[in-house]
């Protein structure tokens, strides 16, 4: 990424009705504004070293915990704030995970999917269970029944 020359980009685009792509998610959003020297950079750098988690469905906080404690221990660069962001989507949640920029996100993925689904309680173990869960500054899990 070093020395890429870039005013703006767009994040999405669509084929309109007519055939032609409508570009949507302009960054810098300001149309008026460009990315100044460097700025092209440190947008996708910062994405780059970010672990970006989905989860289907309502969160099991444990089952959760338990996959992220694994993760934690396989990856030692990784603490408990490395959790910098939880999205809510329309079918569940993305959880944004900051690691090293060395770290091999795949199998990263892989252990916190294997782990939290192996971790989740069998159907007759859950129901009538739904949990929120929250995230604190610090890194602290907080659940919530529903």
């Amino acid at each position: 990424m070093e020395n890429v020359e870039c005013e703006y980009f767009f994040e999405l685009e669509h084929k309109n009705q007519d055939g032609q792509y409508d570009h949507q998610e302009r960054r810098p959003h300001n149309d008026k504004t460009i990315f100044e020297p460097g700025d092209f950079k440190e947008y996708h750098e910062k994405s780059l070293d970010v672990l970006h988690f989905m989860i289907k469905g309502v969160v099991n906080p444990k089952s959760f915990a338990i996959a992220f404690e694994k993760l934690i221990q396989e990856f030692p660069g990784i603490n408990r704030e490395s959790i910098i962001r939880v999205t809510k989507r329309r079918d569940g949640v993305t959880i944004d995970i900051q690691v090293p920029p060395d770290t091999n996100k795949g199998e990263a993925e892989r252990i916190l999917d294997d782990t939290y689904t192996k971790s989740l309680p069998s159907a007759s173990e859950s129901s009538g269970n739904q949990v929120s869960i929250y995230y604190t500054v610090k890194g602290d899990i907080v659940m919530d029944k529903m």
